[in-house]
């Protein structure tokens, strides 16, 4: 098994917080640096079809990345109605160097995450709308 599959696969379960953070995420990141175009054209199609968890897991895993293809995918994991994914596109952007021409509708969800969002967020979100 290569590529997006060995990805897909390793998100696919539910770990315990402790474990993600401590030991799979870092593979999860691995992985996801490894794919090819290939693996990323597979990634794009499959991502809606996966749970918000896994697509969570995968913006966790995109975090620090400075790439084109992971700016698409935290622009579209963005508009998730799932709020803990919505949030970690917020985290993942934020963390990015280069957000290119920021869209209407990347600054109208991150607006109406504002009033969505858990105590705590708000400098996060705000330092975000700054920059778009």
């Amino acid at each position: 098994m290569a590529g997006f599959a060995k990805l897909d696969e390793f998100l696919t379960p539910d770990y315990h917080p402790d474990i993600w953070y401590d030991l799979d995420l870092f593979h999860a990141t691995d992985l996801l640096e490894s794919l090819d175009t290939t693996g990323w054209e597979q990634l794009f199609v499959i991502l809606p079809l996966r749970s918000n968890r896994w697509q969570e897991r995968l913006a966790e895993a995109a975090y620090g990345f400075n790439d084109p293809r992971v700016l698409r995918l935290f622009r579209q994991l963005l508009q998730s109605s799932d709020i803990n994914v919505a949030l970690a596109a917020v985290a993942g952007l934020e963390a990015m160097a280069d957000l290119g021409t920021p869209e209407p509708a990347m600054r109208a969800r991150v607006e109406g995450l504002l009033t969505e969002a858990p105590p705590g967020y708000g400098p996060m979100l705000n330092s975000l709308l700054a920059r778009l």
